[in-house]
């Protein structure tokens, strides 16, 4: 009977980890079909560079708490127009903060602000959800045994994928692209974390196939 039911209780983990690994694929696919609408969005858009000159009141909730719409001045042709982020936020750059504005041609005031990061946060969102409920469907697997035969150490292979992968997010998040320059002149000296990640996550799968599997080698 105490078997039946410690063997009940195992499928509540066992369906919020699933639940976790759908919302990930979910939000990893919401992520991507909205940076390709951005993507086609600003497809045969020019690039220059903007600088942060103002704010705009985006939204005050009922306690109070006020989140700001970006807004950026650029040339274009001569002229000055004004490039407003799409989302609030608190955080307020200093004056005169460079960042890209992508605009139409033949109608400037059509234009998209570089730093839009709701893509990507919900890209990274998904990866988060997926790697996180993998690690506990790796351990679920480990303890069945079923890896116990395979001549690689999977669990450090595996380990090392998911602490790379999280340091290669690291630094695409923070220079949503993967130049070092760039991350360390907006993290500073912060951000050799992500950079530690990725080392420790080769390190790691390079350790899991040149030191095989103990269990492996007595089978």
């Amino acid at each position: 009977m105490s078997r039946k039911k410690s063997f009940g209780f195992m499928w509540v983990p066992i369906g919020l980890v699933l639940i976790c690994f759908v919302s990930g694929i979910a939000l990893l696919w919401l992520g991507i079909d909205r940076k390709a609408e951005l993507d086609a969005r600003i497809k045969g858009y020019t690039q220059a560079e903007g600088y942060f000159a103002d704010v705009e009141i985006y939204n005050v909730d009922k306690d109070g708490k006020v989140t700001y719409t970006l807004l950026y001045s650029f040339e274009a042709d001569g002229k000055e127009y004004t490039a407003r982020t799409d989302f609030g936020t608190e955080a307020v750059p200093d004056i005169g903060y460079a960042n890209t504005v992508y605009y139409d041609p033949d109608e400037p005031a059509n234009n998209v602000v570089g730093e839009v990061r709701g893509p990507e946060m919900t890209i990274a969102m998904g990866i988060f959800f997926i790697l996180g409920s993998s690690v506990f469907i790796f351990i679920g697997l480990s303890v069945w045994g079923l890896f116990d035969k395979c001549s690689f150490n999977m669990t450090d292979i595996f380990i090392g994928f998911v602490v790379l992968i999280m340091g290669m997010g690291g630094i695409y998040i923070i220079t949503e692209g993967f130049s070092l320059r760039v991350l360390f002149m907006l993290a500073g000296p912060f951000g050799i974390i992500p950079v530690l990640f990725m080392l420790m996550g080769v390190h790691l799968i390079c350790r899991g196939v040149f030191h095989k599997n103990q269990k492996g080698r007595k089978q």
